[in-house]
């Protein structure tokens, strides 16, 4: 059977409520910067090359990392889920690389 809603639902309250089981984190992939704070638009070659991505979501396990955090994220390794037309993506905390910490 199908799941029908007639209520405009918010992608973010959708991914909120996908809860990880035990020690997995729910990341969405962040794109790199295409501008930099003055407008001046950078080439791929200079654009940040290091996969950062945003905690949506974290298990009952979870001890680093909460909601909201902003994490540095290995290339391979997640579970891809699609939620809503949004990309999301799994990963066991441990296999995330650090916490960017705000300046």
């Amino acid at each position: 059977s199908k799941l029908v809603c007639n209520h405009p639902v918010n992608i973010s309250t959708m991914a909120s409520r996908l809860i990880p089981l035990f020690n997995r984190v729910v990341v969405r992939r962040l794109a790199p910067e295409k501008m930099t704070a003055s407008g001046i638009v950078l080439p791929e070659s200079a654009q940040d090359k290091l996969p950062t991505g945003d905690v949506i979501s974290v298990g009952t396990d979870v001890k680093h990392v909460q909601e909201g955090d902003k994490v540095l994220l290995p290339n391979y390794g997640a579970s891809n889920i699609k939620l809503d037309g949004q990309e999301y993506e799994i990963f066991e905390e441990d296999q995330l690389l650090a916490k960017v910490a705000d300046k």
